[in-house]
């Protein structure tokens, strides 16, 4: 965004403020938030797919929430992503092997329903940070 006339959202921070409900769709048209953090609330539901929009995001905390479904896709695609958290909710399935590929500093997806096996591709994360532990089943091979 180069026009100094214009206004935009470049963050949220609702950690610790007691909110409940879904997530709205509209958020997508937030494109130029950089920071999504709403740790330790009661949100449910899943992440609307108009989250791809967001093309500089740069952290998603959704821990200690009440989300469910199948793990986020849409986080593939978000090109601009360093920090990823997910923990403490009730995401389910399986883990796509494209999160392993992408430029993360950090990837929290603990205590949650995922099942998975280590990809081969595990080896290639950039991250400094990994957390795993507390899913439903975790393979990996030695």
């Amino acid at each position: 965004m180069n026009d100094p006339n214009t206004t935009v959202v470049a963050g949220i921070d609702l950690n610790h403020a007691d909110i409940a409900g879904y997530l709205p769709e509209e958020l997508g048209h937030l494109r130029y938030l950089a920071l999504f953090h709403i740790n330790i609330n009661h949100f449910c539901g899943t992440i609307p797919r108009e989250f791809r929009n967001m093309k500089v995001l740069h952290e998603l905390d959704l821990s200690n929430n009440r989300f469910a479904g199948k793990f986020l896709t849409v986080v593939i695609s978000l090109p601009s992503l360093k920090f990823l958290d997910l923990r403490f909710n009730e995401f389910e399935g399986s883990v796509p092997n494209e999160l392993f590929d992408k430029n993360l500093d950090a990837i929290f997806i603990n205590h949650n329903r995922f099942q998975f096996e280590l990809p081969k591709n595990f080896g290639n994360s950039s991250v400094s940070v990994i957390v795993l532990a507390n899913n439903m089943k975790l393979v990996y091979h030695i």
